[in-house]
């Protein structure tokens, strides 16, 4: 499937757009330094660039996996975000 984490947008309690935090920088540290399969090591930096990348159902559970956990100080409210980007893939 094919996925582009730059473009999620992130919304403020008040529903205001939040511009200053890039998602894709976030999730791609966040799978670069935790991904248990090692060749999600070049999509993290795919993903960290802003590319967009064609992942595996298995990829995205694990990309997933490591959203759901509180890591690397990403906030709940951006976690939310990647998970229901994630979630609505392919829905569209």
């Amino acid at each position: 499937m094919k996925v582009n984490f730059s473009e999620i947008n992130l919304t403020d309690i008040e529903g205001n757009s939040i511009t200053n935090i890039e998602i894709n920088k976030n999730v791609g540290n966040i799978i670069y330094k935790n991904a248990k399969n090692l060749n999600l090591i070049p999509i993290a930096q795919d993903i960290y660039a802003g590319k967009e990348v064609n992942l595996s159902v298995i990829d995205l559970n694990e990309i997933k996996s490591l959203i759901s956990s509180p890591v690397d100080g990403l906030v709940a409210f951006a976690r939310k975000a990647v998970l229901d980007y994630i979630d609505n893939i392919g829905k569209e």
